[in-house]
């Protein structure tokens, strides 16, 4: 062990490292820079402490000026790297009417940063655009993504919270297709305690996959989302599937993990 750095609550998600630093969001409403070399605290910011939380909170982004950090409340705040001092604030809430995990308003899908615009949001049924610089929301789209949106040739692609795969026009937020996937385990509207989880999407080679819980990896056609070929994952995928070298590697809920070509 090269070093160790205790905080006052659990860590809500995963670190980012970026430049010799290390990023990281706890579970008491804090967020941290801590110096990869040696674990030395370099500043810290507060958030308002959540009540509730899904598993985990999404990892902060870095670009080459500042951190935005996801908090368990749905806020968003960006810092400067150097010395932590905060640059905007906004909100990103769930209002997904119907379900138990509206409530919850953990940012679930990691913001991403394309160009001047920071994307993020929640799985309770919430994605929103802010000017990077300024924090100003540019729109808000009723779609819950649960991994980070993926963005490519003016569009965004997600799995919403309501098992759907959708192009969004990266302007505008506005639907440019929506196709279903396998939601409830169980047809019986009695017996709909249970639904598949769908990890992704990651475009590549210009297609998108999905990798889900019932046991299947699926492949669209990211102009028409059309499905166009699908592939068994055996035990069914645990985690956003990621792409390296042209294969494709996705967790099992076995845990074995699993490489495609």
């Amino acid at each position: 062990m090269l070093w160790r750095q205790g905080f006052d609550a659990g860590i809500g998600g995963a670190p980012t490292v970026s430049a010799g630093m290390v990023y990281v969001v706890v579970r008491d409403g804090s967020a941290w820079a801590v110096r990869a070399a040696d674990g030395k605290v370099m500043w810290q910011l507060g958030s308002t402490p959540a009540g509730a939380g899904m598993g985990g909170v999404a990892a902060p982004v870095v670009n080459d000026r500042m951190v935005v950090f996801p908090f368990s409340t749905g806020e968003l705040i960006a810092a400067l790297k150097t010395r932590g001092m905060t640059l905007w604030s906004a909100q990103v809430a769930g209002a997904r009417l119907g379900r138990g995990y509206a409530s919850v308003s953990d940012l679930t899908g990691e913001p991403v940063i394309s160009g001047n615009t920071l994307y993020a949001g929640s799985s309770a049924g919430k994605l929103a655009a802010f000017d990077l610089n300024t924090g100003e929301r540019l729109w808000t789209a009723t779609e819950g993504p649960n991994s980070p949106v993926q963005v490519a040739g003016g569009s965004l692609f997600i799995v919403n919270d309501q098992a759907q795969i959708e192009r969004l026009d990266a302007a505008t937020g506005d639907v440019i297709w929506s196709k279903d996937l396998p939601y409830f385990v169980k047809d019986k509207v009695k017996k709909q305690n249970e639904i598949w989880v769908h990890y992704g999407p990651v475009l590549a080679g210009g297609k998108l996959f999905v990798a889900s819980s019932d046991g299947l990896l699926r492949i669209f056609d990211p102009t028409s989302g059309n499905l166009i070929g699908q592939t068994e994952i055996p035990g069914g995928a645990s985690t956003d599937p990621v792409v390296a070298g042209g294969t494709l590697y996705v967790v099992s809920r076995d845990g074995v993990l699993h490489a495609y070509r």
